[in-house]
Protein backbone atom coordinates (compact mmCIF):
# COMPACT_ATOMS: atom_id res chain seq x y z
CA UNK A 1 0.00 0.00 0.00
CA UNK A 2 2.90 2.37 0.76
CA UNK A 3 4.34 1.93 -2.77
CA UNK A 4 0.96 2.63 -4.34
CA UNK A 5 0.70 5.90 -2.44
CA UNK A 6 4.05 7.06 -3.85
CA UNK A 7 3.23 6.11 -7.44
CA UNK A 8 -0.07 8.00 -7.33
CA UNK A 9 1.55 11.04 -5.77
CA UNK A 10 4.33 10.91 -8.38
CA UNK A 11 1.89 11.08 -11.31
CA UNK A 12 -0.57 13.56 -9.78
CA UNK A 13 -0.43 17.08 -11.21
CA UNK A 14 -2.38 19.78 -9.35
CA UNK A 15 -4.74 21.99 -11.34
CA UNK A 16 -3.15 25.16 -9.92
CA UNK A 17 0.60 25.37 -10.48
CA UNK A 18 3.29 27.99 -9.92
CA UNK A 19 5.09 28.94 -13.12
CA UNK A 20 8.28 31.03 -12.97
CA UNK A 21 7.63 32.73 -16.31
CA UNK A 22 3.85 33.34 -16.12
CA UNK A 23 3.04 33.27 -12.40
CA UNK A 24 0.06 31.05 -11.63
CA UNK A 25 -0.93 28.45 -14.22
CA UNK A 26 -4.27 26.61 -14.23
CA UNK A 27 -4.86 23.34 -16.04
CA UNK A 28 -8.35 23.14 -17.51
CA UNK A 29 -10.45 20.36 -19.00
CA UNK A 30 -13.19 21.43 -21.40
CA UNK A 31 -16.11 19.39 -22.74
CA UNK A 32 -16.07 20.40 -26.38
CA UNK A 33 -19.58 19.17 -27.14
CA UNK A 34 -21.17 21.62 -24.66
CA UNK A 35 -19.00 24.69 -25.34
CA UNK A 36 -19.65 27.28 -28.06
CA UNK A 37 -16.60 29.02 -29.53
CA UNK A 38 -17.04 32.47 -31.09
CA UNK A 39 -14.84 34.55 -33.41
CA UNK A 40 -14.03 38.21 -32.60
CA UNK A 41 -16.74 39.19 -35.13
CA UNK A 42 -19.25 37.40 -32.82
CA UNK A 43 -19.90 34.59 -35.31
CA UNK A 44 -19.77 30.96 -34.12
CA UNK A 45 -16.90 28.81 -35.36
CA UNK A 46 -17.86 25.90 -37.61
CA UNK A 47 -14.71 24.12 -36.41
CA UNK A 48 -12.59 24.06 -33.25
CA UNK A 49 -10.21 27.03 -33.43
CA UNK A 50 -6.56 26.69 -32.42
CA UNK A 51 -6.59 27.49 -28.72
CA UNK A 52 -2.88 27.20 -27.89
CA UNK A 53 -1.45 30.71 -27.63
CA UNK A 54 -4.86 32.32 -28.18
CA UNK A 55 -6.60 34.65 -25.77
CA UNK A 56 -10.06 33.63 -24.57
CA UNK A 57 -12.90 35.63 -23.07
CA UNK A 58 -14.88 33.01 -21.18
CA UNK A 59 -18.37 32.59 -19.79
CA UNK A 60 -18.36 29.86 -17.14
CA UNK A 61 -21.08 28.38 -14.97
CA UNK A 62 -20.74 26.63 -11.61
CA UNK A 63 -22.14 23.17 -12.26
CA UNK A 64 -21.18 21.39 -9.01
CA UNK A 65 -19.92 22.05 -5.53
CA UNK A 66 -18.65 18.84 -3.99
CA UNK A 67 -17.44 17.83 -0.54
CA UNK A 68 -15.27 14.84 0.34
CA UNK A 69 -13.97 13.51 3.64
CA UNK A 70 -11.11 16.00 3.91
CA UNK A 71 -11.45 18.08 0.74
CA UNK A 72 -13.93 20.09 -1.29
CA UNK A 73 -14.11 21.54 -4.76
CA UNK A 74 -16.05 23.44 -7.38
CA UNK A 75 -16.67 22.29 -10.94
CA UNK A 76 -16.93 25.06 -13.52
CA UNK A 77 -18.41 24.46 -16.95
CA UNK A 78 -17.19 26.52 -19.90
CA UNK A 79 -20.33 27.61 -21.77
CA UNK A 80 -19.01 30.18 -24.29
CA UNK A 81 -15.54 31.34 -25.35
CA UNK A 82 -14.69 34.33 -27.53
CA UNK A 83 -11.41 33.32 -29.21
CA UNK A 84 -8.76 35.84 -30.23
CA UNK A 85 -6.44 33.51 -32.17
CA UNK A 86 -2.72 34.06 -31.93
CA UNK A 87 -1.14 35.34 -35.15
CA UNK A 88 1.40 32.51 -34.84
CA UNK A 89 -1.31 29.83 -34.93
CA UNK A 90 -3.29 31.37 -37.80
CA UNK A 91 -0.33 31.93 -40.13
CA UNK A 92 -0.89 29.76 -43.26
CA UNK A 93 2.84 29.26 -44.06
Amino acid sequence: AEGEKHSIKGTYKPLLQDNEKYGKKVRVKVQLDSTKFWSPSKLPYDYLPELRGSELDCVVQVSKIWVGVDQWGVTLELRHALVHESILTTCPF
